[in-house]
């Protein structure tokens, strides 16, 4: 079984070549999306590691601000800051988009 699989993949050595090109290909671009992603998904957290807050308020599910909203009302936040102990609640506009300077063109998270 083996023997025959092997043998349809070297008979033609020209097609072998464009396919292991193309597997290598796209194991590649996955490997530069999921660079890219993870590297967009640190960047949402950092503003939240940055901050000197001891606790965050969020919606259910909501882990950090990359793709994601949460919206809590002002009278939420209303109710937290009458709890004992809690000095100071606010909220947080947070968004982001492409920046052109020039000739470059990048992200910006604020």
């Amino acid at each position: 079984m083996l023997k025959l699989a092997w043998s349809n993949l070297t008979y033609d050595k020209t097609r072998l070549t464009i396919s292991a090109g193309g597997v290598a290909l796209a194991i590649l671009l996955i490997l530069v999306i999921s660079g890219i992603f993870a590297g967009s998904e640190e960047h949402a957290v950092l503003y939240i590691r940055k901050q000197p807050a001891s606790l965050w308020l969020m919606q259910g599910g909501v882990e950090n601000l990359h793709m994601s909203s949460s919206i809590v009302p002002d009278t939420t936040l209303e109710k937290v800051r009458q709890i004992p102990g809690v000095r100071e609640a606010t909220g947080v506009l947070y968004g982001g988009g492409n920046v052109e300077i020039g000739d470059t063109i990048g992200y910006v998270g604020t």
